[in-house]
């Protein structure tokens, strides 16, 4: 049973057991981005795909790329102009070559514009 809480939240309850809680707000479109932002991705740990979430305040170039814990580029995930606002982008992971990659944690690099940030992730098969 879904119950729906305040801002697009909600709770689901599975009786007598709480098995879920997604509290998760999505913006609304009259929502200003006014700084850059990438948020942890999601799931994470992850398996088969994952989701990640940036913000950019005007239009830029974005890059995102995936680098395994030797610092080896898995994937070129996005290399293009994007809107200001919120963006997402799935990886499956796969790499370059469209291969499967092992389990093992991954970093991901959004780069726009002057702003740079990495972030951890976990891939579990």
């Amino acid at each position: 049973e879904s119950i729906p809480l305040s801002e697009g939240e909600t709770i689901t309850l599975d009786q007598p057991y709480l098995t879920a809680i997604q509290l998760r707000k999505s913006l609304e479109i009259n929502d200003v981005i006014t700084s850059f932002a990438v948020e942890q991705n999601f799931p994470n740990p992850f398996n088969p795909q994952t989701e990640i979430r940036f913000q950019i305040p005007q239009h830029e170039f974005v890059e995102i790329r995936i680098f395994n814990t030797l610092g080896q580029e898995v994937r070129n995930l996005l290399a293009e102009n994007r809107e200001a606002g919120s963006h997402k982008i799935i990886w499956n992971g796969l790499d370059n070559g469209g291969r499967e990659v092992s389990s093992g944690t991954y970093f991901y690099s959004v780069v726009a514009g002057e702003h740079h940030i990495v972030k951890r992730m976990v891939l579990l098969r």
